[in-house]
Parts: structure tokens; sequence; C-alpha cells
């Protein structure tokens, strides 16, 4: 039981940052930016140069969120009792830690 109010507790503490935008509003706002681009090779330069593509932007497609513990500084979450709760239980919920700190060269 004390493990269980223990985990009630931590996750009480995280904050989910992220917000599932609509296809409508990315829409939109794509082919607004797009409409002022004269040729097709513009338009992938855009494109590709902003990744605007509707549900282009990986929480839309619920493969991941952001998240922050208590601690309003972002830069120290790594630091944080909710980041180590995290990095050895998320993946009990489903969850992995997408962009690890360091592997830069291969998330990008």
């Amino acid at each position: 039981m004390k493990i269980t109010k223990y985990i009630i507790i931590i996750i009480s503490f995280l904050f989910l940052l992220s917000i599932l935008r609509s296809c409508f509003f990315m829409n939109k706002k794509f082919y607004k930016d797009v409409t002022y681009v004269t040729n097709p090779h513009d338009v992938l330069v855009l494109v590709n140069k902003n990744n605007k593509l509707p549900s282009s932007f990986i929480p839309d497609n619920l493969v991941a969120i952001n998240i922050m513990g208590s601690n309003e500084d972002y830069n120290k979450f790594e630091e944080s009792v909710e980041f180590e709760w995290m990095k050895n239980n998320a993946h009990l919920y489903g969850f992995i830690l997408r962009y690890p700190k360091g592997k830069e060269n291969i998330t990008g």
C-alpha cells in the first residue's frame, strides 16, 4: 500500500506540457502559410524548413508527450525525484524516454 501511495504522489507532480492540436487548426495554418508561395518547389522548401505539415508534430500523433515535474526550471528536471521515478517506471505504463540527453546524434 505504501508503494501505491508513493506512486500516486509522484505522478501528481508531473505535468503534461503538450497540447493536442486539431488537424483543422494545423491545416488552416499550413495552407495560410503556403498561399504566399508561388511555385511547388518553394512549398517543399517551406515544409522542410519549418516542419509544418499537418500531423507532423510528434505529440499530435500520440507517440510522445512532453512533461515536467514540480520544479519550474525545465533544465533541472533530470535532477528531480520525478525524473528518477519516470526513468525507472515509465516502461511499466507503456512509455519510454524517447529523446534521452546525450543521444542527440541519434535522435536529432
